[in-house]
């Protein structure tokens, strides 16, 4: 799976982190860790890593998996998906000082993670930013 990301420097910060992460992040939302610890949080960057842009998709491919029993490894959970990452994951704004994407977290605040920021004004990260 990696050597796509390699050929085309792809495997860093650009891209493979995020990737990395966030399929980290689902397996272990698969594999039941919230049911079996549904107090534990997890804190990721990037505003999710993208995930809170596939919750849609996650919830409905997990059912199907689960309805037609196409993998072993993949049981049913307690809750959707997309449930364990509203109440069981904050994002936080690290890595995207850009606006875009955080007003847009901002307007669907409601159907995603909890976000948290950085600590540093999105003013600042901006101006840092456009200097690098």
């Amino acid at each position: 799976m990696i050597a796509p990301f390699l050929e085309r420097g792809l495997d860093g910060a650009i891209f493979g982190f995020a990737v990395e992460t966030g399929l980290h992040v689902l397996r272990i939302i698969i594999s039941g860790v919230f049911d079996r610890f549904p107090r534990l949080k997890l804190v990721i960057g990037h505003l999710g890593e993208g995930l809170p842009y596939w919750l849609f998709r996650i919830d409905f491919m997990h059912d199907r998996m689960v309805t037609a029993n196409r993998y072993a490894g993949v049981q049913k959970l307690r809750r959707k998906p997309s449930d364990y990452v509203r109440e069981n994951i904050y994002v936080t704004t690290s890595g995207m000082a850009w606006e875009p994407p955080i007003l847009l977290r901002a307007i669907g605040a409601g159907s995603g993670p909890r976000a948290v920021c950085d600590g540093l004004p999105l003013s600042v990260r901006a101006r840092r930013s456009s200097r690098d």
